[in-house]
């Protein structure tokens, strides 16, 4: 292994801004060989630099600073848990103070009837952090007063399964559905309803993305519920926001924690519509989009050909994502440049995979296969994640 001190010598050769210097735990690859530096100093090089050098900084999971204070972590987490318990404390919802770890830890406030109000956590665990179970009556209420005691008002969220309560946050409900005609007009009896608690991490991208550049080729986020799509789209956001960028936000969600953005965000369109504006009259370098589903595969083609490049994120198993339909289409249609599979729900916004959609072919089986091939940074970024 290399020295740390043979690292920043050959480093500093090739930079022409050095930023401040800061300790940090870096593993950084040199001509195609990966090395480890604990506590090592290392500056904010220009990443178009760099890779000139065959040096390229692999920050995957590199997020620890070393001060004469100790420890920290420098990615930064903004939770929006105590502003949606203060919020439900004014519903008249009996709720204790909870502690620091609950909040940190939060992922999904669930009430149901006949159970106490509930916390999920990142790892799994589950805290009651109610006095009591909730009744049907108490159900009832909760409903009316999260769509501010108007029902129709909401009425196009709940066909959807869900409402945006306080204005802020996406609720989702579990009822008995309404049809006319085949089609959902309402939903009747909710017995159970879901906050997602939303949460910035600031730099989280970073796993994926080194520099804007890996960002405005396109880039499909695969994973699971819970498995911080969302939360790596909005540090994405706040990244190209002198990128003519436009956010589609249909729920709410990208938009929550971002402030002063030279960003288009455009809410409470659906994808089709909010496309369709955004390339007639804000000129987009790059859309950003959350969840797609199948009927906006057409949408995002014709944007596309129009010369709009994407970020997008769709539901996939870590393990199984290539067998399903809709991410082997949208791999296969040349959309989007690279691919980042995230690990899970026990381990949000951490990288699995990174891989080129150029690099993939249909198989016999009807899933999809990747030739091997790849750019070197990618493989070395894809090495680390997995390593780590």
């Amino acid at each position: 292994m290399l020295p740390s001190r043979d690292f920043k010598s050959l480093a500093s050769a090739y930079s022409a801004t050095p930023a401040l210097t800061l300790k940090y735990n870096i593993t950084v690859c040199i001509q195609n060989q990966v090395f480890s530096y604990k506590n090592a100093e290392y500056r904010n090089y220009s990443p178009a630099i760099l890779p000139s050098a065959g040096i390229f900084v692999l920050t995957a999971h590199i997020y620890k600073q070393h001060t004469s204070k100790g420890t920290r972590t420098m990615e930064k987490t903004v939770s929006s848990f105590h502003d949606i318990i203060q919020e439900l404390r004014s519903t008249e919802l009996d709720l204790p103070e909870v502690s620091d770890h609950i909040a940190e830890n939060a992922v999904d406030i669930h009430f149901a009837a006949g159970y106490p109000v509930v916390v999920y956590g990142v790892d799994g665990a589950s805290y009651q952090i109610s006095k009591k179970s909730l009744s049907s009556v108490d159900m009832d209420d909760l409903f009316y007063r999260f769509c501010d005691y108007s029902v129709y008002r909401h009425i196009n969220e709940i066909n959807k399964g869900y409402i945006t309560v306080f204005d802020k946050y996406r609720c989702g409900i579990a009822g008995t559905a309404v049809k006319q005609r085949g089609e959902i007009v309402s939903v009747k009896n909710v017995r159970s309803m879901n906050i997602r608690v939303p949460r910035a991490v600031n730099g989280v991208s970073c796993r994926i993305a080194r520099c804007k550049a890996d960002l405005l080729d396109g880039l499909l986020l695969v994973g699971p519920p819970s498995s911080g799509k969302t939360t790596v789209l909005r540090d994405m956001i706040v990244r190209l926001a002198n990128e003519r960028c436009v956010v589609v936000d249909e729920r709410r969600e990208l938009s929550w924690g971002i402030k002063d953005s030279a960003v288009d965000f455009m809410m409470d369109f659906s994808k089709d519509e909010a496309i369709s504006r955004a390339i007639r009259g804000l000129s987009p370098k790059i859309i950003v989009c959350d969840e797609i589903a199948d009927e906006d595969i057409l949408t995002i083609k014709r944007a596309a050909a129009a010369g709009v490049n994407f970020i997008a994120s769709v539901h996939g198993d870590p393990i199984t994502w290539r067998f399903r339909p809709l991410v082997k289409e949208l791999i296969l249609s040349g959309v989007f440049r690279r691919i980042a599979v995230l690990e899970g729900r026990n381990n949000p916004g951490s990288v699995k995979e990174l891989l080129f959609t150029d690099e993939f072919f249909e198989t016999d089986r009807g899933c999809i296969s990747c030739s091997g091939r790849s750019d070197n940074k990618l493989m070395e970024a894809s090495l680390y994640a997995k390593a780590h």
